[in-house]
């Protein structure tokens, strides 16, 4: 079985290398920091929902459209699915699986 290649990277003239900047772990925006992010400015501004969409670059020129809807202070009629089946949470969903399966 022959081993993983990888392409070398591309290297950086001397002025590509004083204007590129390695972003640290702190300074790279995590996507889920902005997620809670958006859920403290929810909280503050008493929004107990939102909905929003848009689209994301990806490699090769690639684009994904996407959407989201987040609902805060659920009412309690909210979870029947919850109520129906009890054991839903309880359980987890793998040794449910390898249950069937048998």
């Amino acid at each position: 079985m022959s081993e993983p290649t990888s392409c070398p990277d591309k290297p950086l003239h001397e002025k590509e290398k004083e204007n590129s900047k390695s972003l640290t772990t702190e300074e790279k925006p995590s996507k889920l920091f902005n997620f809670l992010k958006l859920l403290e400015e929810m909280e503050t501004q008493n929004i107990s929902q939102k909905s929003g969409s848009g689209t994301a670059k990806g490699p090769f020129s690639s684009k994904a459209e996407y959407g989201y809807s987040i609902t805060i202070d659920t009412k309690p009629n909210d979870f029947h699915t919850l109520k129906m089946y009890p054991k839903l949470l309880t359980k987890s969903p793998v040794t449910r699986h390898l249950k069937r399966r048998k």
